[in-house]
């Protein structure tokens, strides 16, 4: 085969999927439009996206305006659902909120036109200049994570994540604060602005030699050259993941708080599962930062002293107290501004006669709001 042939065939290729991905439905009246099995969120069918819900789903075949009715999701299930389960179910009725219905008929649209129609000229741009589209989302959904962190990344970028601010407005509730520390938990509270997302993102920072996790666009901004920053955005992805997850089981299941350090083990853990996801060509640089991570989560609990307070715990206290977070490096502390020990006193007693301090220093509350019908 020649080169002249080869080039053509793959130009060929790039327009077979530039075309196949630019292609989707626009929601006007929802008649038209199956909710599970047509291509009108994300980059596939909600079938896919959402499998293990659709597995057990009854409406199968049901169209976007009769399960949607502007403010319920009319959906039923063959069986009770798990855990992991009701939190795939209101990632979902999130997305279902984000339908505005309207009178005008359901279209097929080009996504990369303003107008919504196909042109060679935009298909052109597409293959020649990554096209003209939004910078962020469009961008997100090629990263090189699993599907169900796609979603969750959309959820986070477009404020739809049920954090206590965004359950607050569908139902009373008593607690609003933040499950790590005592301020209110909201979407940019949780990730980029908590003791707890600050201490990860600045170690993240030192072993990508990038700055990320002053606020969602300072994550956002790398996902533009993703060819380039692939581990950086797959360790970020992870990083938020992992907050998040942390945060449910400490919500929904009980799980007590353990140690900054074992923020990072859980990261580590999770970027190894998704190890396949990447080339081998970069497998390199992704151990060498999930073995820095392992290694920093593997360190034993510490006491850090500081000048503002007599005494504070170090990094395996719960951030809901005032603590000290030592850097990797040796240097400086981050100060989380919660409730002090009561004296270096009591700390040394607990430690002579063998019981546990941390364990008569008050655990995060675990009183919480139940997950939705």
């Amino acid at each position: 085969m020649s080169s002249s042939t080869r080039l053509n065939n793959l130009i060929f290729s790039l327009a077979a999927n530039a075309a196949r991905f630019g292609f989707q439905w626009k929601v006007g009246n929802g008649r038209r439009i199956r909710f599970w099995e047509d291509h009108w969120f994300g980059t596939s069918s909600l079938a896919i996206q959402f499998w293990h819900l659709y597995a057990i789903v009854n409406e199968k075949g049901a169209t976007i305006s009769q399960v949607w009715d502007g403010v319920n999701l009319k959906l039923t299930f063959r069986r009770s659902v798990s855990q992991n389960l009701m939190l795939q179910w209101e990632d979902l009725c999130s997305i279902a909120s984000s339908i505005n219905l309207s009178d005008e008929i359901d279209n097929i649209i080009w996504m990369y036109d303003s107008r919504g129609i196909f042109s060679v000229h935009t298909l052109y741009s597409v293959l020649s200049f990554r096209g003209m589209v939004p910078v962020y989302f469009p961008a997100m959904w090629k990263l090189s994570v699993p599907p169900r962190i796609h979603i969750f990344l959309w959820l986070l970028g477009n404020n739809k994540l049920l954090t206590r601010d965004n359950l607050s407005k569908r139902k009373d509730l008593s607690d609003k604060t933040c499950l790590f520390c005592t301020d209110p938990e909201s979407i940019h509270h949780l990730f980029f602005d908590c003791c707890v997302a600050t201490f990860v993102s600045g170690i993240i920072s030192n072993l990508c030699g990038k700055q990320v996790g002053a606020d969602f666009e300072s994550v956002a901004r790398w996902w533009i050259s993703d060819k380039r920053n692939l581990i950086l955005n797959y360790t970020c992805a992870a990083v938020l993941w992992t907050i998040w997850n942390l945060r449910n089981a400490m919500c929904f299941q009980g799980q007590k708080w353990r140690s900054v350090e074992g923020v990072l083990s859980r990261c580590a853990k999770t970027m190894r599962r998704w190890r396949p996801l990447i080339k081998p060509d970069r497998m390199t640089e992704l151990e060498c930062i999930i073995a820095a991570l392992e290694k920093r989560g593997a360190e034993p609990a510490r006491i850090a002293w500081s000048s503002s307070t007599s005494s504070s715990l170090g990094a395996s206290r719960s951030p809901r107290h005032r603590s000290s977070f030592r850097d990797a490096q040796g240097g400086e502390s981050q100060e989380a501004e919660h409730v002090s020990v009561r004296n270096a006193t009591d700390l040394v007693l607990s430690c002579v006669c063998g019981c546990s301090v941390f364990e008569s220093i008050t655990s995060p509350r675990l009183e919480c709001e139940e997950p939705l019908d």
